[in-house]
Order: structure tokens, then C-alpha cells, then sequence
């Protein structure tokens, strides 16, 4: 009985204790909130939207793309120069694109597994300049219900406004004394795991493009421009690259409200006006959001307070500014300044209508 008796009073001090704390958690909470918005001037308002962060602070270069497009890649199309026809004694000078994969070496060399027999390599044999193309992966997503607004939004992402990378140069078979083959080899498998019967095969060897010159587009009509090889080389692809496609999908599909709440808050736009925003990127220093207005498609980019190392971290803070944007919303402002911002792409058409313009007002 003395025995029951001392067990029960440590567990009543136990359970009482925990009570206590929690009581003391929750009431800690509620006065933190209250002082929040008490502490903070209620006529606070949003920044004036054309109050911009400099851009070079918040993205990742050009070159860091590039490299990060070409890693999350592992397949593309490989163009070679046929220079017959069927008929040997016909000159028949042009591209011919085929499907291949690859891997990437430490300099962000594409490496290749082809068959001896195929038309590229055979190509390869007569003129070694080629070019390889890569594009970023749609995101993959459970298809939407017809007629919803998520099925909408699917339909008006296009291929077009994905990034791409080429890559031209020259290149040459791999020797098989080369002291990096057996790693090629197991990277090529387990990037590639149907390789693992072929990569030892005599009828395949691999194959590394030299880069001699690179060109980046970040979209369709917003983003494109040549990329210094040797940056690129010392480049190095974000640490959010294998995540993003799947983040991608279920933050667009799933968070349009706060999507559009951030474009009005933050970006200082007009919701009437805003027929699709979508991320196109995330990456450790923020994301890039794809805004259409009319005819218009312009990106913005929206930086995170802190910078991430992971993808759980990016998932926080796009959470925060999706909870800032709401608090917003709600009229309370519980920070001085907005997360930096800036509009880094504007629609081609844009200029175009505005020559026309300007044209028609000086020939009248």
C-alpha cells in the first residue's frame, strides 16, 4: 500500500507539472501575439511597390542556373552533323537531333553512354562538333478535376517557359585506362540504372563534350543570354535542385491564394488584373514567380529573409511569406519592411507595343 501511495503522488506531481506548463506555454503565446500587434503601429502600410531590392543580392547568377539546369537534367538532345545522306557520295551538311542521357562530370561536362551503331555516333566518327540541349522537367502532379481552376492552371503552363541550356563544343571517346571510368560508370548506373547491362559492353563507350560555348534561356520571350564556360565550369547547381520539381507542383497547384496574396502585397499588384501566377523557380535565396496580366507574362523575384540549405528550409520560409502575406491581408503588419523583391524580366511584347506607340504619337 505504501508502495501504491508513493506512486501515486509522483504521478500526480508529474501530471501536475505538466499542466502547469502548458498553461503557462499557451498564455505565453496569446500575450506574445497581443504584443505584436499592439506593439506595432497599426498605420503601418506596405512599401510603395516600386521600392526595389537589388537584384544581384537576392538571385543566383545567370552562370549558377545554367549549371543547376544542366544538373537536374539527365537526358537532352544531342545534335551531330550528318554529312551524307544515305548514298555515300551525296553531301548532305546538317543537324540531326537524337535523344540521349548523361551524367555531368566535376566541371559540368556532359557524359554519355553511346552505341557504337547508333547514326549520332557514326556522325561523331566524321565531324566531332555537336551540341547538346536540356530543359527542365515539367513538374509532375496528380491531374486536376476538369474544369477546375487547378486543371486551368495546368493547361497554361507550357513547355515554352521552362529554362534550357545548350551546350556546344566538341567531343571525344573517354580512353578505358582513363582513371575516372569506373566512377563515370557507377554514376552513369545509378543516374541511369537500365545502363548497368551495357556500360562493360563493347558495342558502347562513353563519350565527354568539351564546352566551348553555352547559352542559357531562362523562358520564352523574358530571359536568354551566353554563359562564360570557364564560370560555368567553377559553377556549382543549387542545393535545392533535385527537390524543386516536386515542390513546384504542389505549391502551385495547392497555394494560388497565397500566391496572389503575395503578388498584391508584396509586388504591389493588382489582383483584377492577374490571370495566372505560378513559381518557376525555387532555389536557396528565394523564388521566381511568373506573373500574366493581359497579354503580358512578367517575372518577379520575391528573396527569402534567410537564406536555405535545404529543402525543408525553402519549404519554411515560403510558409512565412505566405503567412506574411495573410497577415497582411488581415491588416496586421508585423515587420517594417517587405522581404526584398524585384522584377527581373518583362515581357518582349511590352517593348514591342511600346515602339509602336511611341511610332503612331510621333507620326501624328
Amino acid at each position: 500500500p505504501k508502495k501504491v501511495e508513493m506512486i501515486s503522488t509522483i504521478l500526480f506531481i508529474i501530471v501536475s507539472c505538466i499542466l502547469q506548463q502548458s498553461i503557462g506555454l499557451t498564455m505565453n503565446r496569446k500575450i506574445f501575439r497581443q504584443s505584436r500587434i499592439f506593439m506595432t503601429p497599426s498605420s503601418v502600410l506596405p512599401i510603395d511597390k516600386y521600392t526595389e531590392s537589388p537584384d544581384f543580392s537576392i538571385r543566383p547568377t545567370i552562370t549558377d542556373k545554367a549549371r543547376t539546369v544542366t544538373h537536374v537534367c539527365n537526358s537532352g538532345t544531342l545534335c551531330t552533323v550528318v554529312s551524307s545522306g544515305e548514298n555515300s557520295n551525296e553531301s548532305f551538311n546538317a543537324p540531326f537531333g537524337s535523344y540521349v542521357d548523361y551524367i555531368l562530370d566535376k566541371n559540368g561536362w556532359p557524359i554519355l553512354l553511346l552505341s557504337g551503331q547508333s547514326l549520332h555516333t557514326q556522325n561523331i566518327r566524321e565531324n566531332p562538333s555537336v551540341s547538346l540541349f536540356c530543359q527542365l522537367p515539367r513538374s509532375h502532379a496528380q491531374p486536376a478535376a476538369v474544369g477546375s481552376a487547378s486543371a486551368t492552371f495546368l493547361k497554361s503552363t507550357p513547355s515554352a517557359a521552362l529554362s534550357r541550356v545548350t551546350v556546344m563544343g566538341t567531343v571525344s571517346p573517354i580512353p578505358l585506362d582513363n582513371e575516372d571510368l569506373s566512377s563515370f560508370k557507377l554514376a552513369f548506373i545509378l543516374a541511369h540504372p537500365y545502363s548497368e547491362q551495357i556500360v562493360d559492353s563493347p558495342r558502347f563507350a562513353f563519350y565527354r563534350i568539351q564546352p566551348l560555348k553555352i547559352y542559357f534561356s531562362g523562358g520564352f520571350g523574358v530571359q536568354s543570354t551566353w554563359v562564360d564556360v570557364h564560370e560555368y565550369e567553377q559553377a556549382r547547381p543549387d542545393v535545392l535542385a533535385q527537390e524543386v520539381p516536386s515542390v513546384l507542383a504542389r505549391v502551385n497547384l495547392e497555394k494560388q491564394g497565397e500566391l496572389l496574396l503575395i503578388c498584391k502585397h508584396f509586388l504591389g499588384l493588382d489582383l483584377a488584373d492577374i490571370e495566372v501566377v505560378r513559381i518557376q523557380a525555387i532555389d536557396r535565396l528565394g523564388v521566381d514567380l511568373r506573373v500574366k496580366t493581359g497579354q503580358y507574362t512578367d517575372e518577379y523575384r520575391v528573396g527569402f529573409r534567410y537564406q536555405v540549405n535545404s529543402a525543408e528550409d525553402a519549404k519554411s520560409e515560403m510558409v512565412k511569406l505566405f503567412q506574411e502575406a495573410w497577415e497582411r491581408e488581415n491588416g496586421y503588419f508585423f515587420a517594417d519592411h517587405l522581404p526584398p523583391f524585384t522584377k527581373y524580366a518583362e515581357d518582349i511584347l511590352r517593348g514591342d507595343n511600346r515602339s509602336t506607340t511611341t511610332a503612331t504619337t510621333t507620326s501624328v
